[in-house]
């Protein structure tokens, strides 16, 4: 693990101390950058800035518990820059998915992706409400 990832990792564990912590985190490359928002204390947004990109040069791929979303810009011949400052090279960016969750959403709008991964309470896990029932007294001194 790089210096770079070990301070991004430790940054996410100060912020994210819930199940999202160390479980979402990627794969260590900077490019592009990108936001985690707890939204609720079951959905996290994933915001990842792709400035240049559009809707169908980028792909968001869920496969055994990984998120992967990549990148690819067509090069553009017609046009000469002076200077070019927006990069727009390929990527993939790879996120372990945190368990119990699906992501089932994903919007693009301004320059910015946003995919929506959920967190499912399994229903093992969930408060389940144990009736009482009425029986006659019994003391245990009888």
């Amino acid at each position: 693990m790089t210096r770079l990832e070990k301070e991004l990792d430790d940054i996410i564990t100060l912020m994210f101390p819930t199940r999202f912590a160390k479980t979402f985190v990627n794969s260590g490359t900077t490019y592009p950058p990108y936001n985690i928002i707890k939204s609720s204390e079951t959905e996290t947004i994933l915001e990842v800035a792709v400035a240049g990109f559009k809707e169908d040069e980028i792909s968001v791929i869920v496969e055994d518990a990984h998120l992967k979303i990549s990148g690819k810009k067509e090069p553009n011949d017609t046009v000469e820059y002076l200077y070019k400052g927006i990069g727009t090279r390929a990527f993939e960016k790879t996120f372990t998915l945190p368990k119990d969750s699906k992501v089932d959403t994903a919007e693009y709008a301004d320059g910015v992706l946003k995919v929506f991964v959920t967190y499912q309470i399994p229903e093992e896990k969930k408060p389940k409400m144990i009736p009482i029932q009425k029986t006659e007294r019994v003391l245990l001194t009888e």
